[in-house]
């Protein structure tokens, strides 16, 4: 990143704590960079080996028993003195004598010798790597974890909250094919990007998110429990339009996006047509071999509901059928309600005459599909 970013406001001790432990606790790396950096996750070349140095921290800060937040302070001051490498394995070694353990912490012994990179500022090298090591945290499945209960759907829940919220504090752009390795990566969807189908309108909620949360790259204005509150019951809205200059946004835009991001507080289904908005930018090859994949359930009301699942010779032609007529429209809940009036038979018809495309093309995607004759 470039270095002329402004200077993040200092974090007291506990802020180191507390932060540290918002991601400990959903077995994620910290948020904040300085966090991040102190506690060495910084020096970690392999991101596939966050989620065992995060099960190291769980090894060694049981081991000292006492209060976890003072353990966790401990901690950190090894890794600040360089000492953590010979505390740790003492600590394992008069305790669980964790044979995992013991080898992760020789095998890189020099990161766990040495001290922190003592960071000012974050760098694109950097940035990637917290994003690669908190998406090999959140796709990680433990077959023994320490804490079963955080295997629950309300944790899981959480934690994709946080990787959200990571993702904005790091100024990383959600992408929507980031789906197609894990169910659940599904950020481009959840923050609303679907619900934009213009680029200036993403790059608007891009920023807003940005303004609201991320104070510089890699350290937040707020603690993720305010986040999370805001996600879950459904006032992020409200946040994010904190000082959007709404003349530049489409009312259609704005009502959308306000009414997805409430669905969340009430666990509403979202119209089909997101899922069709987000289906047309996923790559040709996963169009193509998501059949039969249980991760993409997803996608399947829009599936249904477009004729997706029509003809598998003609899937690559639907894929971009539908990613011009959505371009084409300001308010992509028109196709929406054209579902049942006047039918989407009809509806794109009218819209072929519009736009001087052969009606032919309506044959193609029509089909035989009952959804779209009524």
């Amino acid at each position: 990143m470039a270095s002329t970013q402004p200077s993040p406001t200092n974090l007291i001790p506990r802020d180191y704590i507390r932060i540290f432990k918002e991601g400990y606790d959903l077995s994620m790396p910290p948020h904040d960079f300085r966090v991040w950096d102190r506690y060495l996750f910084s020096k970690l070349p392999d991101a596939k080996e966050t989620p065992r140095l995060l099960k190291l921290f769980t090894m060694v800060i049981k081991g000292l028993r006492g209060v976890p937040e003072q353990n966790i302070r401990t901690v950190g001051q090894w890794c600040e003195q360089g000492t953590f490498f010979d505390e740790a394995m003492n600590v394992i070694d008069s305790t669980t004598r964790d044979i995992v353990c013991q080898d992760f912490l020789e095998a890189n012994k020099a990161i766990f010798k040495a001290k922190p990179l003592g960071l000012s500022e974050v760098q694109t090298i950097l940035q990637t790597r917290w994003f690669e090591q908190a998406k090999a945290c959140i796709t990680f499945i433990d077959p023994f974890p320490t804490n079963p209960e955080t295997v629950n759907t309300l944790v899981q829940e959480r934690k994709e909250a946080y990787f959200a919220f990571g993702v904005v504090v790091w100024r990383i752009m959600p992408e929507p094919d980031w789906v197609e390795e894990d169910a659940c990566l599904d950020v481009w969807y959840n923050l609303g990007f679907a619900i934009a189908p213009q680029p200036e309108q993403r790059t608007m909620l891009f920023e807003g998110y940005q303004k609201q949360y991320s104070e510089t790259c890699g350290a937040s204005k707020t603690t993720f429990e305010s986040f999370f509150r805001c996600f879950s019951n459904g006032s992020m809205f409200d946040q994010l339009g904190t000082g959007w200059d709404t003349t530049a946004m489409s009312r259609s835009f704005c009502g959308n996006l306000e009414i997805f991001l409430l669905n969340k507080k009430y666990h509403q289904q979202d119209a089909s047509v997101w899922r069709l908005h987000h289906w047309t930018y996923i790559s040709d090859k996963e169009v193509i071999s998501m059949k039969g994949r249980k991760d993409w359930g997803v996608f399947e009301k829009a599936r249904v509901d477009y004729a997706l699942k029509q003809h598998d010779a003609e899937i690559m032609f639907r894929k971009d059928f539908w990613a011009e007529v959505l371009k084409s429209l300001e308010d992509p809940l028109d196709l929406h309600h054209a579902i049942k009036n006047p039918g989407l038979h009809e509806y794109l018809k009218k819209w072929c005459a519009e736009h001087n495309k052969p009606e032919s093309i309506v044959d193609r995607i029509y089909c035989k599909n009952p959804i779209l004759s009524h």
